[in-house]
């Protein structure tokens, strides 16, 4: 990460963060390792590499994904639209850069994703939209297990009794996907929309209520609603 010696920096909480390096955060500039949490049997999130008399660690800290595949999202805030605001930011963005490096796997036995690739993510065009979703949910899903381990053998058995196992989808008899997807649509419309769990703040807008909102390392998650 480069050092940050201004004020070109911004810091915006997103539903699915659960990391965040920056001058905001008093971060220093350095190198700092990612890797999946699973690996290493920690908590997913942030965790700051101590610094001793004895020892310099090779990183500032080490971000803990906790799915195989990710979003990195660098954000460098641009005060001014002059020639002279856009080549600090430049001078920035040539100072961050990602490598690679030789993974150590402390749970070898952990079920090791395939690359991202085109060929990963392409399903059926000759399929409908549904289908394609469910087939793309069962590449995935095997390598982007839920956070909570105590949900994860739920989720699991949801998921195969959908029809979604071994990494493709196959339809359970009977079930007509079409309307499916319609009742699914309208149950979650229903619950966003119903009285009972919104808070209007006027001005047309309104919010879900703080107990009805998806906690996010104990950050409340709320969905804006404007009418």
């Amino acid at each position: 990460m480069a050092s940050f010696e201004d004020s070109h920096t911004s810091s915006n909480s997103l539903g699915n963060q659960f990391a965040e390096i920056s001058i905001v955060n008093h971060s220093p500039a350095g190198q700092y390792l990612i890797r999946r949490a699973d690996d290493a049997l920690v908590q997913p999130g942030f965790q700051v590499t101590p610094i001793t008399k004895d020892c310099i660690p090779k990183y500032q800290g080490i971000v803990n994904f906790p799915t195989t595949y990710g979003t990195l999202l660098v954000r460098i805030l641009l005060r001014h639209n002059t020639t002279e605001d856009l080549a600090v930011v430049n001078k920035y963005q040539d100072e961050i850069s990602i490598t690679t490096t030789p993974r150590t796997i402390e749970q070898p036995y952990m079920v090791q994703a395939p690359p991202l690739t085109s060929a990963l993510l392409s399903t059926d065009p000759s399929k409908s939209m549904n289908e394609r979703i469910l087939e793309l949910t069962a590449k995935l899903a095997p390598y982007n297990q839920p956070e909570v381990f105590s949900d994860r053998y739920h989720v699991a058995s949801t998921l195969g009794q959908a029809g979604l196992a071994g990494g493709v989808y196959r339809q359970p008899p009977g079930v007509n996907l079409a309307a499916t997807a319609i009742a699914a649509n309208a149950t979650v419309l229903a619950e966003v929309e119903d009285p009972r769990t919104l808070d209007p703040v006027g001005n047309g807008w309104i919010l879900q209520k703080p107990q009805y909102a998806v906690s996010m390392s104990n950050a409340p998650l709320t969905f804006p609603i404007l009418r």
